[in-house]
């Protein structure tokens, strides 16, 4: 993925909202961060990875695909 970063497509940055491959831009829609807890963020949402393709079939096996809302702990 030489030169691709995660991206929310679009910038729609929501819940649920399935995220893609995209070449590096650095605009808003690749703006995660990454937390003490492990976990892969944008503002309040947390990276959910699921095992498998993207939605696409373009994206190995366990790439974070969808922006959800983190659970407090």
């Amino acid at each position: 993925m030489n030169g691709r970063c995660l991206d929310v497509p679009g910038a729609n940055i929501r819940q649920g909202q399935t995220l893609q491959s995209f070449d590096c831009n650095g605009t808003v829609a690749q703006q995660f961060t990454w937390n003490s807890r492990g976990e892969i963020r944008m503002g309040d949402l947390c990276v959910e990875a699921y095992g498998g393709k993207g939605h696409k079939g373009d994206l190995p096996p366990g790439f974070p695909e969808a922006a959800n809302a983190a659970a407090k702990g």
